[in-house]
């Protein structure tokens, strides 16, 4: 289904103009980091949502943040984003 999509995309002309590159990129590996250093109730809760350990780019943008840091974290879907900024709010509640 989805191979059905993306030819009809990479194949389409017109107003929405066309697809100049495609690529398909290997998987690369998952960098985790040591500790994210989150209180324990965050911890606990992230264990219960099956998240054992955080990628090391949650790591650094939250000890960016910490420190009163602008962060701006640009990776792909499904990276874990959204965490970074949540953990950090809940910590500040």
């Amino acid at each position: 289904m989805i191979e059905r999509f993306l030819q009809k995309v990479l194949s389409q002309v017109g107003k929405w103009g066309r697809v100049v590159h495609h690529a398909v990129l290997d998987a690369c590996p998952a960098y985790y980091a040591d500790s994210g250093g989150v209180p324990e109730a965050i911890e606990t809760a992230l264990l219960a949502g099956g998240i054992q350990r955080l990628y090391r780019h949650q790591s650094a943008a939250l000890e960016k943040l910490r420190g009163g840091q602008h962060v701006v974290v640009a990776t792909p879907t499904a990276s874990g984003k959204s965490l970074i900024y949540n953990i950090t709010v809940a910590e500040a509640c």
